[in-house]
């Protein structure tokens, strides 16, 4: 059994426990664990997201993180809407919480909606200056609006960012691949 499929069984049986013994609590560390561990699935990050978020056991600073997790696991899984709706909603209980600014940059980013993810960059530099992807993310959105010198002037670059799959996706990465002229 794959190790996602694994967890997957195991949060059953926990929550089948949970609910046989009435220990809400205890069951929900998994979801916890799942929701935050990065390298599961999108998919099954948003399921461990999810029941979190509806357990109604965390409020404040702890359900906005929870939103952000499920929101970056949304925008990895293709849905950058569902990602960035979550990030509102995160800032809604959370203003000015850099991750979520970020995050919500680089799911505006993957919707080519280079100006509105760079409001979103500067907004979460602001708030979190040691936030590097955000520094990443709006390099690499000025380079594909053309913005060549605000980038170099910004990171002391020659080259058009290296852009990671994960951070703008695959069309994206094609076109920094060819250089400036790729970019226009």
């Amino acid at each position: 059994m794959a190790i996602g499929g694994l967890r997957l069984w195991l949060s059953s049986c926990v929550l089948l426990l949970a609910a046989a013994t009435g220990t809400p609590a205890r069951a929900l560390s998994l979801e916890v664990s799942g929701c935050e561990n990065q390298d599961n699935k999108p998919g099954l990050r948003i399921d461990f997201c999810t029941q979190v978020i509806e357990s109604g056991q965390y409020a404040g600073s702890k359900l906005a993180w929870a939103y952000v997790s499920r929101g970056w696991a949304y925008t990895e899984n293709g849905d950058p809407d569902k990602g960035i709706k979550d990030f509102d909603e995160a800032l809604r209980l959370k203003p000015n919480y850099g991750f979520a600014l970020a995050d919500r940059g680089m799911a505006y980013a993957r919707k080519k909606d280079y100006e509105r993810a760079i409001k979103d960059f500067d907004a979460a530099l602001s708030a979190s200056p040691k936030l590097d992807w955000a520094l990443t993310g709006r390099g690499g959105s000025y380079d594909e609006l053309g913005q060549y010198e605000r980038r170099r002037a910004e990171a002391g670059c020659q080259q058009p960012l290296d852009l990671q799959q994960s951070l703008l996706g695959p069309d994206q990465l094609e076109s920094a691949a060819r250089g400036p002229e790729g970019l226009r």
